[in-house]
């Protein structure tokens, strides 16, 4: 087992709001959590499967649909191929030494610590590795926000 803390990147959108209006549900606090996970490391799926040369990413699909501005698609997400390949990544199929429930993605859901929860990828039905990041809707189009100086 292995323990992770797993934060919402929406974890008090609510008070973002109050300096600019973003998409999603208006968070408060507490969207934040701990748990022993059991599973494989991903680096070692990885390993046994082969990585090609090139590969800058690893790309996940979930069996749930999400809606960003309108368009319904297969959740989807990527991390880097640097950090698929440490160890604490992992292709988790329990939680607090249970089998993992369907809320918390079962059968199995990838587990990223340090990322945003919303990497770490729910009922998987998909791991691919990429030379590019996922242009799943909700990888390319949500969960940025750039200062002013940034914009175009």
């Amino acid at each position: 087992m292995r323990l992770a803390t797993m934060q919402c990147a929406g974890n008090r959108r609510a008070h973002l709001q109050d300096v600019e209006k973003t998409s999603g549900d208006p968070w408060d606090v507490g969207a934040i959590g701990n748990a022993a996970w059991t599973g494989v490391a991903l680096c070692d799926v990885l390993a046994a499967a082969g990585i090609q040369d090139g590969a800058s990413f690893v790309g996940t699909t979930g069996a749930d649909d999400v809606d960003v501005d309108g368009e319904t698609a297969p959740f989807g997400a990527s991390i880097s191929i640097a950090k698929a390949l440490e160890p604490d990544v992992l292709i988790a199929w329990g939680m607090n030494g249970e089998v993992l429930a369907p809320e918390h993605g079962a059968p199995l859901r990838l587990v990223v610590p340090g990322y945003a929860g919303v990497r770490s990828a729910k009922w998987l039905t998909r791991i691919e590795v990429r030379d590019r990041p996922s242009d799943a809707p909700i990888q390319a189009k949500d969960y940025k926000l750039f200062p002013v100086c940034g914009r175009s």
